[in-house]
């Protein structure tokens, strides 16, 4: 992706953020070669319709254990967080984020690998970028939830209380973020094997700015 054209997303965010960690941007505040990468990503098949806003800008070093229980409503406040040890202290990166606020259809009740093919079945079928559909880490996840609801729809997502898987591990299996209610997001860690609740994964594209 040519860098002068992020660049220039990163030029119209900045004066938009006014101390948030995000900024939704419609199609018509992104280039040509952007938009399109936009359109496909509508295409992708989830358990729900969805056809407004994408793409999100999001600040660098922002990490889950504090930032994410701060970006938005967490329920409990997210007690006892601080003693999970995770796989990585991940912080992220300036970067314009894609990403359909829907799981993806056929992501239900698979271990993780094989929510990567699928995956990576829809990746090679839109002919999506290099890198595009992954789960996302823990950290940008949060953001990307908390930003939805705050500036785009006010839904609180995953729907029905449902969970979507990340890639960032506790010592009790992968993060996943979920249960979210007139309380708040919560999240829960659950092994690989676990089919018996309802995880499925976000489609998600980083395009980094740095």
């Amino acid at each position: 992706m040519n860098t002068v054209t992020l660049a220039s997303v990163a030029a119209v965010v900045g004066s938009r953020l006014q101390g948030r960690n995000y900024v939704a941007l419609g199609d018509d505040e992104l280039s040509e070669e952007l938009r399109r990468v936009a359109r496909n990503f509508r295409r992708i098949p989830t358990v729900s319709d969805y056809d407004g806003l994408v793409v999100m800008f999001v600040r660098g070093g922002l990490n889950f254990k504090v930032d994410g229980r701060k970006a938005g409503p967490c329920q409990n406040g997210w007690q006892g967080l601080e003693k999970v040890k995770l796989s990585s202290d991940f912080r992220t990166k300036e970067a314009l984020v894609f990403w359909k606020p829907r799981l993806v259809k056929g992501s239900f009740l698979k271990k993780p690998d094989e929510q990567k093919a699928r995956l990576a079945e829809i990746r090679s079928g839109l002919e999506l970028p290099d890198g595009f559909l992954t789960f996302g880490d823990a950290s940008l996840l949060a953001q990307l939830i908390h930003g939805h609801c705050a500036l785009i729809s006010g839904e609180r997502i995953p729907l029905n209380g449902d969970w979507a898987r990340t890639d960032t591990y506790g010592e009790g299996g992968s993060i996943c973020l979920g249960g979210h209610d007139e309380h708040g997001l919560d999240y829960n860690q659950f092994p690989d094997d676990d089919q018996g609740e309802p995880i499925g994964v976000f489609p998600i594209g980083v395009l980094g700015l740095g």
